[in-house]
């Protein structure tokens, strides 16, 4: 069913970098219309990051996933987004070093 103006519906919503998915996960993935990729974005993007996508010795997560995109990987990718309208990072530890971390990809984005 179409959404209503406003509304994000699951075409609207790219995955990138998913990693560890269980077979339900996969599943719903595929299932519900998520894409894959970024491909063509929509006007307004609000980015959602999972930060245990990110290689763990370059921040301080929760649930630590190896062989994860490189920091500066992903602030590259952040940048190419053409107008973000907000971001949220999750699945971080307190840190410093998240701190300095975390400015760099905000910088990426313009936020």
């Amino acid at each position: 069913m179409p959404g209503r103006a406003g509304d994000v519906t699951a075409e609207d919503v790219p995955v990138l970098g998913a990693s560890s998915l269980d077979p339900p996960e996969e599943a719903f993935i595929a299932e519900s219309g998520i894409r894959r990729g970024l491909g063509e974005l929509p006007e307004r993007v609000y980015v959602a990051l999972d930060c245990d996508v990110i290689d763990p010795p370059e921040l301080d997560v929760w649930m630590p996933e190896p062989d994860g995109i490189r920091l500066d990987a992903l602030e590259t990718l952040l940048a190419a987004i053409p107008r973000p309208i907000g971001a949220g990072f999750t699945g971080l530890k307190p840190s410093r070093r998240n701190e300095t971390a975390l400015a760099r990809l905000g910088h990426a984005l313009g936020l």
